[in-house]
């Protein structure tokens, strides 16, 4: 024998937050285990069945299904509580498998049923209905919402149909009734104030918030069944709408009467469903929080499903109030119980006495405990006004309305608190009696107060009809402690008796008036008299009460309003918590499809005191090349106004999804073409060129910008600019340029870039070219190659010609060229024609240009003012000249090609007798290379020659070798396995070491720059990560590095000449202004001067590794005692003159990512590090300092000096400390490994924007994050790839 609980066939209602506590008795107990099948849990897959099936006829499969174990608590006795997370209706049953069994043994009965409405339903649902008509306008109804909302009580508003009625054909009565709708997309613009600043649905959508401003829901009434003749509907789709056999229209109608002004809908047209479920879908995004469902039960139940699963996949906690009078009960119950329509009229305002009453209410509030609610309206715009009958029967059947009410449901119509009498006509404009001073506003507000208030109004609480005795009274007991009386007779007194057993109290109070009420025995009632007593000594508390959402217990996190100007990361599957200081609401948007992706509310989160919303991230979308964007609407609702913002939340691929694109095609191109590569000739010249041929945007584009140092990098030349070419067929001249390109292709490596076009010829012919510029490795030399490929089918017949204008410059990079100040005359004074090209010789050295397959034409040409876009955008000089000494053609047949070879001699590495040697790119015939791989082919384009050995190149275009971004580099290096090449290059710097000193700038051969508090100490830890992976392949040289370190560790401790120090009483070391990585000065804008917070973490480090574990732990204790901020987490930096000791330093209130060292160096574990920094978070990067501090600067733009300095470290985003987060995450518990390659794999918004295959320097700190500073930058991609393999 078997005996579950709750019973099979048990229908129950509950609310989201609940649980389900199962339990099945087996008797006599026996070996095995239980489970509890159920589709709890799984309302999503449930919704998608039945829209798959709609719209696609598919048979659902009952895939939501799934077995919940039963754990053995006593012998025989197996139980659960089951969270019930989902709104949506469930069924299951409990079963038991004897031990050695697969086979269940099912307890007798049917599945149980569960309904789980929104919490937000769970209590106090008063709802006020206003016809706008009768109000004049919808914002006349926000101006009366003070006295409704605030002074009534009333939390939900409902409007009878705004939508557009009919004013001419087919009016009826003088208006024309709100139910015969127009457009189902639209507003009544009679219902709106003229106003040139909004339309009439703007109008409408401050009504909506105006309701939400004071914590409301905003329900409307949606005649799905019908709509008004001529509608848009009716005109468009007139074989959507049922007909006659003789082709009339057919009109609904109801209680014998016909609506002669409304034409029924045929749902049998599955294109009608889905129009209608997106019009429901249309009011929910204008923020709609409920429907009513005029006549909705002469909607098929099927259809009812499936726009309530379409509306629920986007918003779960729209509520659905079926109208079914006049229905059919059991489809009433269906269609709550099955379709999932969560309220139903009650047809209390229709029964009047004790017979009807007894008669009505056990039924009914049986059907709301297991169905749904059933919402108790005094009054319907349908029936006669209550105070026609007197006031004394209209505060009767209010007062009824409300106490009978299960979760506070129940409601009136406009007009009834003024004791209006003139009934609603749907048709006209009556008046609402408003202001009246005879009222009962103040009834209502008392009533209001105590449904929204009392648990015995909340949630399941029981209702029992229990009156006795004679007269026409009524009793009815809420729980155990409440007991409604009324006295049904509005012209006599009489005694009211009831089943004492069931309130057995001898006392209890009128919470309605307070006084105190003798109910030993039956109560005397005046008449139409209404008590709700609740039993001496039986205590409530203030308000049903749910525990708010916890923010702080949420994986991610975006607060109102600083995280408005950022786009936030969050990984698939983790909780994003939304706080203001403010009520709110909000959406995920998917910016694609316009579909809400998951909505919400603010509750108050009951630690901090804020309002807050907790939801789940939705899952990833796309091919792995970017983030999926979803838009955060949030809508604030503060004291004086409603604010809307719109920003981005960004969802990274999974780690192993991640895509680095190595291709463009020409259409992605057109879009973005200033989109550039790199490329390098491993010994300091470099290229930059636009993906968008011939385009200029910057001083620093060039085929060939020459090294002039032949042992290490050193200032370059711009010596080749760009070529443009142009195509030539029988007459027809077509320029080559990103309209023609089909393809672009970029090496990580920087060995090659290569572009693929399809120029038109005329006459519907093209032709297929193949543009490949590569540089000479170790040489000053570049190569454009141009191939014509194989014939395509409408390609042209035998050759063309192409015509090349090469355009020189012989400037430093820094700088640009004006013709005015000497060129004009110079550089065509300066070319020297050869046998095959010319020599372009302006000034000490030589750039030879010359041609492999075509012919060059001397004829010098000036191209004057050529936009710098970047430049000016810095506030820069936005403009140069570049000169063209000639022009190249070349008769290409299919299979030919071309070569221009530009090579500067007399300055730089001379060749003598070394052919060149192109670099040879290794393309990617996909265009995609996943992480790793791509990471590690970017790296190589750093490394480069510098004398016998290797250093690195801190960024292209400008930057040379730094030795502070050096290191952080070689962290990549050592991770990546480049232990040769990382011991080669701490050999270079080590020989710079001088008394505890680093240089942070080389020069050529010169080491300049030693102002520098980190770089030595990054070195220290550069050779500590080294030793500890090659100790065995490299010890002697390590042996000598150690000795480096030793000497920089000696020379911190004693003070260096520079003015770094020990501070002798806490063990750190303070750094005088400007020797961080914060380095920006003149003017001074990070000076740092103190204690700043990564030296400590890297000098502890050190400490560590040199052996001073003493004095590390001393400083390690000093960092928690001095560095700890009140609110948790750390300080960025200890603020003191030279020779301050760090006890009397005063912390800087700033929030930046150098705290992050602290976990990551194993300093110290604390994940309120990590919750510190999250707000600097962006995708692929890091703000250098939080929003809301006065220094921040969300654009890095302008002149230099008062714009770009003081945001370079005060907001600018920076890619090289991002990786740093996501490992302190995993350090700190906060992350999974996957779920920190997930955070690393959103760099992918850098890696595949701006630099193809490389990450930039810094970004905007304000949205979008527009990629600034260096476009590729050593230390963004190492330190990327360090992090990463350490999650491998």
């Amino acid at each position: 024998m078997m005996m579950q609980t709750p019973s099979p066939r048990d229908y129950l209602l509950k609310w989201r937050g609940d649980t389900l506590a199962v339990k099945l008795e087996v008797s006599p107990p026996r070996e095995g285990r239980a489970v509890f099948r159920t589709n709890i849990g799984h309302a999503k897959i449930q919704r998608q069945e039945i829209i798959a099936e709609t719209e696609r006829g598919e048979t659902p499969l009952a895939r939501a299904w799934s077995d919940i174990p039963l754990q053995e608590t006593a012998p025989g006795v197996f139980t659960a509580d089951i969270p019930l997370d989902e709104v949506g209706i469930f069924s299951g049953k409990a079963c038991f498998f004897p031990a050695g069994s697969e086979i269940p043994e099912w307890p007798d009965g049917e599945n149980i049923h569960v309904k789980v409405e929104s919490d937000a339903t769970r209590a106090n649902n008063s709802i006020y209905t206003v016809f706008p008509r009768q109000f004049g306008s919808f914002r006349e109804i926000v101006r009366r919402l003070p006295h409704i909302m605030d002074k009534m009580g009333f939390r939900c508003i409902q409007t009878l149909p705004p939508f557009p009625v009919p004013t001419t054909y087919a009016v009826m009565g003088e208006y024309g009734s709100p139910f015969a709708a127009l457009d189902f997309r639209s507003v009544d613009p009679a219902m709106a104030e003229f106003d040139t600043r909004t339309t009439p649905l703007d109008q409408f959508r401050e009504l909506i918030d105006a309701v939400h401003a004071r914590g409301g829901l905003f329900l409307v009434d949606l005649p799905a069944n019908h709509t008004g003749w001529a509608s848009t509907l009716q005109i468009h789709h007139p074989e959507w709408f049922n007909r006659k056999p003789d082709g009339t229209f057919v009109s609904p109608g109801a209680w014998g009467v016909v609506w002669a002004d409304l034409v029924e809908l045929d749902y049998a047209h599955p294109e009608l469903r889905a129009y209608m479920a997106d019009v429901f879908l249309f009011w929910c995004r204008l923020g709609v929080d409920g429907f009513r469902c005029d006549a909705g039960y002469m909607i098929p139940a099927e259809t009812w499903s499936y726009i309530v699963a379409r509306v629920r996949e986007e918003y779960p906690d729209t509520v659905f109030m079926l109208e079914g009078l006049g229905g059919d009960l059991a489809v009433t119950d269906r269609l709550l119980a099955e379709s999932g329509l969560d309220w139903a009229y009650s047809e209390l305002f229709q029964t009047y006495d004790r017979r009807q009453f007894e008669a009505y209410l056990p039924g009914a509030l049986a059907r709301s405990e297991k169905f749904g609610t059933l919402v108790h309206f005094a009054e319907t715009h349908d029936n006669d006004r209550l105070a026609k009958k007197g006031a004394v029967y209209a505060r009767l059947r209010v007062q009824l309305a409300a106490l009978l009410s299960a979760q506070g449901a129940w409601g009136i119509a406009n007009g009834v608190e003024w004791y209006c009498t003139e009934k609603i006509d749907v048709h006209r404009k009556n008046g609402l009696n408003w202001d009246a001073a005879d009222n009962m506003v103040d009834l209502i507000a008392r009533l209001n107060t105590l449904l929204a208030t009392n648990p015995a109004f909340a949630g399941d609480v029981p209702l029992t009809l229990i009156t006795r005795g004679a007269g026409n009274t009524l009793a009815v007991v809420r729980g155990s402690d409440y007991l409604v009386l009324a006295n049904l007779d509005c012209d006599e007194g009489t005694l009211v008796d009831w089943d004492h057993s069931r309130f057995p109290a001898p006392k209890a109070d009128d919470l309605l008036t307070g006084r105190r009420v003798d109910t030993a025995h039956p109560v005397r009632l005046a008449p139409g008299e209404v008590l709700f007593l609740r039993a001496c000594g039986a205590t409530d508390p203030s308000a049903p009460h749910l525990p708010g959402p916890s923010s702080a217990a949420a994986d991610f996190h975006w607060s109102y309003p600083h995280d408005t100007r950022r786009e936030v990361v969050a990984t698939a599957a983790g909780t994003l918590a939304f706080t203001a200081p403010a009520p709110f609401r909000g959406a995920l948007v998917d910016p694609r499809t316009g579909e809400t992706l998951v909505a919400f509310r603010s509750g108050v989160d009951p630690v901090a005191k804020t309002y807050a919303a907790v939801v789940v991230v939705p899952p990833y979308a796309g091919d792995g090349t970017a983030c999926r964007a979803l838009t955060v609407d949030f809508t604030v609702f503060d004291a004086r106004e409603t604010r809307r913002t719109a920003s981005l939340l960004l969802i990274p691929p999974p780690g192993d999804a991640a895509r680095v694109r190595t291709a463009l095609s020409g259409e992605a191109v057109r879009t973005a073409p200033l989109m550039r590569t790199i490329l390098s000739n491993g010994a300091g010249a470099a290229a930059q060129v636009r993906l968008g041929w011939g385009e200029i945007a910057s001083q620093y584009d060039a085929f060939l910008a020459a090294n002039p140092d032949a042992n290490c990098p050193s200032d370059r030349l711009n010596v080749w600019t760009r070529t443009r070419c142009w195509v030539q067929h029988e007459g027809y001249v077509r320029e080559v340029d990103a309209c023609c390109l089909t393809r672009f292709d970029a090496d990580p490596e920087g060995r090659a870039a290569r572009w693929r076009f399809r120029v038109p010829c005329g006459m519907g012919k093209t032709v297929d070219l193949d543009f490949e510029l590569a540089l000479a490795q170790g040489f000053n030399a570049a190569r454009l190659k141009v191939a014509r490929l194989a014939a395509a089918p409408d390609d042209v017949a035998g050759r063309v010609r192409l015509v090349f204008r090469p355009d020189l410059e012989w400037r430093s990079f820094h700088a640009t060229t004006k013709a005015y100040t000497g060129p004009e005359t110079l550089f065509p004074a300066s070319c020297t024609v050869t046998e095959n090209g010319v020599d372009f010789h302006p000034y000490e050295a030589t750039l030879a240009l010359s041609v492999e397959g075509g012919v060059y034409h001397h004829e010098p040409q000036w191209t004057y003012n050529v936009p710098h876009a970047e430049e000016a955008a810095r506030g820069q000089d936005g403009a140069g000249d570049v000169f063209s000494p000639g022009w190249i053609s070349a008769d290409l047949a299919a299979g030919e090609s071309v070569a221009l070879v530009g090579e500067v001699t007399g300055t730089g590495p001379v060749r003598g007798a070394q052919p060149l040697r192109w670099g040879a790119a290794s393309y990617e015939p996909s265009g995609l290379l996943p992480l790793e791989p791509a990471l590690r082919r970017a790296m190589e384009l750093f490394i480069v020659k510098r004398d016998d050995l290797k250093t690195v190149i801190a960024g292209y275009p400008w930057f040379l070798d730094w030795g502070r971004d050096t290191f952080i580099f070689m962290r990549g290096m050592i991770a990546a396995g480049m232990w040769t090449d990382a011991l080669a290059i701490l050999r270079a710097f080590a020989a710079f070491e001088e008394k505890g000193t680093l240089p942070n700038i080389i020069y050529g051969q010169t080491a300049g720059n030693r102002d520098t508090s980190d770089a030595p100490l990054f070195f220290v830890q550069c050779v500590r990560e080294l030793a500890a992976c090659a100790e065995q392949a490299h010890g002697p040289a390590l042996a000598e590095l150690r000795k480096t370190c030793l000497d920089i560790v000696a020379h911190y401790k004693a003070g260096t000449a520079n003015g770094i120090h020990m501070d002798p009483a806490s063990g750190l070391v303070w750094s005088p202004s400007h020797f961080t990585w914060m380095d920006t000065n003149y003017p001074a804008c990070t000076p740092r001067v103190g204690y700043p917070i990564e030296i400590q973490a890297l000098w502890i480090s050190a400490l560590k590794f040199v052996g001073e574990t003493a004095l590390a732990q001393k400083a390690r204790d000093a960092v928690l005692k001095y560095f700890a901020r009140p609110e948790g987490g750390y300080w960025d930096c200890l603020a003191a003159p030279q020779r301050e000791s760090a006890a009397r330093a005063v912390p800087e209130k700033t929030v930046r990512p150098n705290v992050l060292f602290l976990v990551t160096l194993g300093i110290v574990n604390d994940p309120k590090i990590v919750w510190q920094t999250e707000e600097l978070l962006v995708p692929g990067g890091m703000r250098s300092l939080e929003a809301g501090n006065p220094l921040y600067k969300g654009t890095y733009a302008g002149d230099e000096d008062t714009r770009r300095k003081p945001a370079y470290h005060n907001g600018t985003v920076w890619a090289w400390p991002f990786p740093q987060y996501a490992e302190a995450r995993v350090a700190t518990g906060l992350s999974t490994r996957e779920e920190a390659r997930q955070i690393l794999a959103s760099a992918v918004e850098n890696l595949n924007a701006g630099c193809l295959c490389h990450m930039s320097e810094i970004a905007d700190g304000d949205a979008p994050h527009a990629q600034k500073g260096c476009t590729a930058q050593a230390w963004s991609v190492s330190e990327l790839l360090r992090v990463w393999l350490k999650f491998q």
